[in-house]
């Protein structure tokens, strides 16, 4: 049989196997965002994340965010909850994003990460003018109050270094309580980075002057973007390639010189 009857049968095999490798490839093709919906919490914490003065919310890390979300062309729904409630809802339901979160050993295999967008070196702050503070080490410490944010990886610091609440930790839901209550001396210490905690004192109305430095808490960690551990690993993927990109294209840059 000549080659030119064989042509027929060659088209049928040559067609189906273009289908085959088709629906193979659609198969492995990463899918889509647009038909997936987010849920992206942050709580109030200047200056990576509160409200403006028109109650949206903005901020260090949610400017970066945004960036992120705009290479993805993914809607910016950002809700700020108190702390607590979205690293409850962020363990609780697939395609939800946290930040600003600080990963720790024991939070790694709870969530999936995109980051780092910052560095973490946390001290305690005191007022100067408290003379009658006299603390040189941590067993010293435990002698006086310290104000904390409810679910923290700061606070859950302090409880692993035998810290207890009601006793040692006064525990609120935003830190702005907490800047309050120390110049008002109703508790002795709080942690913070410099970076945040300046900034935050200056937004509550509060002279950064009066503050001073104290025992460094933690200086290990980075702060990143944090997924529910449901998230598909591919959207995971897709949201630290963005964040690449807007490292790459000097976005991330121009957002943190902000900010400093």
């Amino acid at each position: 049989m000549k080659l030119k009857y064989y042509y027929p049968y060659l088209l049928t095999i040559t067609t189906f196997i273009i289908l085959l490798l088709n629906t193979q490839t659609k198969a492995a093709t990463p899918a889509t965002l647009e038909n997936e919906s987010f849920k992206l919490l942050c709580s109030e914490w200047p200056p990576f994340e509160y409200a403006d003065s028109n109650g949206k919310p903005t901020g260090y890390s949610v400017e970066i965010l945004q960036a992120i979300l705009k290479e993805l062309k993914i809607e910016d729904n950002i809700k700020i909850y108190p702390w607590k409630r979205a690293y409850t809802v962020a363990q609780s339901k697939k395609n939800t994003l946290i930040f600003t979160m600080a990963r720790t050993k024991e939070r790694e295999k709870q969530f999936k990460w995109v980051g780092p967008i910052a560095s973490r070196d946390i001290y305690l702050w005191k007022l100067k003018g408290r003379t009658d503070i006299k603390a040189n080490n941590w067993e010293d410490i435990k002698k006086y109050i310290i104000g904390t944010v409810n679910g923290e990886a700061g606070e859950k610091e302090l409880l692993d270094m035998g810290f207890n609440k009601d006793e040692n930790i006064s525990s609120v839901t935003k830190q702005l309580q907490n800047y309050h209550m120390l110049y008002s001396q109703r508790i002795d210490f709080l942690y913070g980075l410099e970076f945040s905690t300046i900034f935050g004192l200056k937004k509550a109305g509060l002279n950064p002057d009066m503050v001073e430095k104290s025992l460094l808490l933690n200086g290990d960690l980075e702060y990143y973007f944090a997924f529910n551990p449901n998230t598909s690993d591919l959207i995971v993927e897709q949201f630290r390639k963005a964040l690449q990109k807007v490292k790459d294209n000097g976005t991330f840059d121009k957002i943190a010189n902000k900010y400093r």
